[in-house]
């Protein structure tokens, strides 16, 4: 099935191939059957690269299977180079849909990571390239992704240093309107324990 944060599926449905993918993806938990997804879908955005969705269903899968080997300590070898490819199809889905929140979104969320372990230095380089979207997306859709902009805004302000705090200082961002928003999305979602964290 299809979790609540990934409504974008359902636009899948316009391809005959997301009908073997879509079960695949909902068992995803088993990271073999994640990896099996993430083929699945990166074939899917070759077999239609002028389309925003599948390019943004390829970016979010290797933002999964990427996140599952960062919680397993293997970071550099393994995910680093899954969200750098996520990065990139998020990129050509915003050149086809730069409005889209998911694109923009998974966008976020892969350049994020992709330097989250790197200098304070290229953290503030790729400050406004992370941020710009996420804002956007927090607009947009603050609920997209069981409410995934006000989380990583939130994570961004805390964990991010000083850096962070003063890019969102600029962007008119403080930690409590972050977290009037995880508080909602904490009421919405008790089961999607990344909230309360």
């Amino acid at each position: 099935g299809i979790a609540k944060g990934d409504r974008v599926a359902i636009a899948m449905r316009n391809y005959p191939e997301w009908v073997a993918i879509e079960p695949v993806w909902g068992g995803r938990t088993d990271i073999r059957k994640a990896e099996c997804a993430l083929a699945m879908l990166e074939k899917a955005a070759r077999a239609h690269p002028a389309d925003a969705l599948a390019q943004t269903w390829a970016s979010h899968a290797n933002y999964y299977v990427a996140e599952c080997y960062t919680s397993l300590g293997e970071h550099d070898a393994k995910a680093l180079p899954l969200y750098r490819k996520g990065v990139a199809y998020a990129q050509a889905a915003r050149k086809l849909q730069p409005q889209s929140v998911p694109a923009n979104f998974w966008y976020s969320m892969n350049l994020g990571r992709s330097i989250q372990f790197t200098s304070l230095v290229n953290k503030a380089r790729h400050l406004n390239d992370i941020v710009v979207p996420l804002l956007y997306c927090d607009r947009e859709d603050s609920t997209y992704s069981n409410f995934g902009p006000p989380l990583m805004l939130g994570g961004i302000i805390a964990n991010g240093g000083w850096v962070a705090e003063q890019g969102m200082k600029m962007a008119g961002i403080t930690m409590e309107m972050a977290m009037n928003a995880i508080d909602i999305a904490e009421i919405l979602y008790p089961q999607y324990l990344a909230i309360p964290f």
